[in-house]
């Protein structure tokens, strides 16, 4: 029972049941040694039923049970409870997942599977206080072992995460570096150290540490090999988000203010750089699993790249599994094609991603299996939320040569769409799995898609979400723009219709209300998460509407912004635009030479 639990577990609890569902449909047309795959779900099912059998040990029965809880619909001891106004049930069933983790944690603190488990879980319900617990309560089993326990910086790696979320920087960093003294050498879990470095670092502001640690190659080498699901993408759009906070524009623009208006133009272009991480980290897995047409692939249409090292799957009656010197680097089977390879061996992607149908339609199907489809596993959930967060950012960003980096027509956004409503349509013979979603998730979905109404029903919705909505008719991202072919987001300020600013004010206290009612569910994600749409939305929305209410509120939220991450120039900027807005000179110009100070304009070079 515990190797299904250690296979489908994690899955379960960074995506949901229905991307397990999507993996089951995939895995029917896939065959090993020329055998059907059996069904996910389904093992998962029949394994949770034995979590009483009195063979087990009290471990394992608490695995299962918290198992069961991540596979049910319908507990009417959960029911009983009375939980707090607008708390979904899928809230409830995960939050009573991660209680049980909790309670195994506090008798087995050495169980790595379950403090890992229990960590996803507490990211994905937004539970920093309970992140924090785990890390507290599994920390001196951890260390007083450290030079004897197997795997120990896995653990600390975990415990450092925990300490993170929960506020406790200073104590995260140094864990970390006292497991290793260079993060990348921590061997086994260099991904989940550099995710809580990445939780560090961007709680004090640290842009430039952060671009070098998630976005130069010294630092994507750390995690681009991590075993979580779609984690490299995760943390790819993190170093994305920092790039566009020292590419800020205040620098280019104190610098065209003393220029002739004929020679702005060569002023250096910027923002290319993110528009490339969002491609490497986003796009290519809405090209090739078919999301970005709205027509998911049934089975994999590319087979798994054969890996570098002369790793053996068994079989050697398959050419694939039995590599040879002659094949090349793993980059040249990822992105290019190998002159020494046969019509038969297994391909991958072009550097387009264009899908060799006719080779794939006439393939065997004994050449499909497994490994295929979890190399070119669909999105998940958690994908879709940080790509449409880095997109967000880069749309918002400010100006590039006079035009957006990302107009609503951009082709991404496109994309993006449809692979949303591909994903929600997973929903559509199970809607009352979309209580399992997070409520960012569903955020994000309103964001993008203009008729949310008809993928998320009206009792799941929230003030934040309709906020969003609104959101993303105002930028035109929703649909296509209607407004004389003109984005919104280029109109200025001063131009704007009446409607259209108390369209924005209303964003702004839509937006704002996820957190200011606390009997109301807010937006369950860690800060980190969190800062694209209540931060940067926020401020970009209330300096549209040129409303004092919304302006007051947009400088009370950059005010803590700046009170929590004085180093990061991004948030000095916003704090300046905010100000001028209000009619703060004085103030704005001394908020501008802080985030000038800080590296604001600089680009992210020289931070390598």
């Amino acid at each position: 029972p515990m190797l299904t639990v250690a296979a489908i577990a994690p899955i379960l609890v960074q995506a949901d049941k229905a991307y397990l569902r999507r993996v089951d449909s995939m895995l029917q047309h896939c065959s090993k040694d020329g055998k059907p795959l059996s069904s996910l779900l389904r093992a998962a099912t029949q394994v949770s039923s034995l979590r009483n059998d009195s063979r087990l040990t009290p471990r394992e029965r608490q695995h299962l049970e918290a198992l069961h809880h991540l596979l049910i619909l319908e507990d009417e001891s959960l029911k009983e409870s009375s939980p707090p106004q607008g708390n979904s049930f899928r809230q409830r069933k995960k939050i009573k997942a991660l209680s049980i983790y909790l309670q195994l944690l506090r008798q087995c603190p050495g169980d790595a599977l379950g403090l890992s488990l229990a960590m996803d879980l507490a990211f994905s319900t937004g539970q920093r206080d309970a992140a924090l617990e785990i890390a507290t309560i599994c920390y001196s089993y951890w260390q007083d072992r450290r030079h004897t326990i197997p795997g120990y910086t896995i653990g600390a790696s975990w415990i450092a995460v925990g300490l993170a979320a929960g506020g406790r920087f200073a104590a995260a960093e140094a864990l970390l570096y006292q497991s290793s003294p260079n993060v990348v050498d921590l061997e086994g879990c260099s991904g989940i150290a550099s995710w809580a470095m990445a939780l560090v670092l961007d709680a004090e502001g640290r842009v430039a540490e952060g671009i070098s640690n998630l976005k130069g190659y010294d630092g994507v080498r750390r995690f681009e090999t991590a075993a979580l699901l779609q984690f490299d993408s995760r943390l790819m759009g993190y170093g994305g988000r920092w790039a566009l906070d020292r590419e800020a524009q205040v620098q280019r623009d104190r610098e065209d203010s003393l220029l002739p208006s004929s020679l702005t133009s060569t002023t250096p272009k910027r923002g290319r750089t993110i528009l490339r991480v969002y491609d490497n980290a986003f796009d290519r897995i809405f090209q090739y699993s078919g999301y970005s047409k709205q027509q998911p692939w049934i089975k994999p249409q590319l087979l798994a790249p054969v890996p570098v090292g002369g790793l053996s799957f068994g079989t050697s009656n398959d050419n694939r599994k039995t590599p040879t010197k002659g094949r090349g680097s793993l980059f040249s089977n990822l992105f290019g094609w190998n002159k020494q390879r046969t019509n038969t061996e297994s391909v991958a992607p072009t550097t387009s991603l264009s899908v060799d149908n006719s080779r794939n339609a006439s393939s065997p199907q004994s050449l499909h299996d497994m490994i295929d489809v979890f190399t070119w596993s669909p999105p998940t959930p958690q994908l879709l939320t940080d790509a449409t967060f880095l997109l967000l950012r880069a749309t918002l960003h400010g100006t590039d040569n006079g035009t957006n980096i990302v107009s609503a027509n951009d082709p991404r956004w496109h994309n993006l769409r449809n692979a949303w409503y591909t994903l929600m349509k997973q929903y559509n013979n199970h809607i009352d799995e979309i209580e399992e979603i997070p409520s960012v998730t569903l955020l994000s979905a309103s964001l993008v898609c203009h008729d949310n109404d008809k993928l998320v029903p009206k009792k799941y919705q929230t003030k934040a979400m309709e906020g969003a909505a609104l959101l993303g008719t105002a930028l035109g991202i929703a649909s296509l723009p209607t407004r004389d072919g003109e984005d919104a987001a280029l109109i200025e300020d001063d131009n704007l219709p009446q409607q259209q600013r108390a369209e924005w004010k209303r964003v702004v206290l839509y937006l704002l209300e996820a957190d200011e009612n606390l009997s109301k569910p807010g937006i369950d994600c860690w800060d980190l998460d969190r800062r694209p749409i209540l931060e940067i939305a926020v401020c970009y929305a209330a300096r549209k509407s040129q409303d004092m209410h919304a302006l007051s509120l947009a400088r009370a939220v950059c005010s803590k912004g700046v009170a929590l991450r004085t180093n990061s120039p991004e948030e000095w900027h916003r704090y300046s635009t905010v100000l001028s807005a209000l009619g703060d000179e004085q103030a704005s110009e001394q908020a501008l030479a802080a985030s000038i100070s800080m590296g604001a304009g600089e680009g992210g070079s020289g931070v390598h």
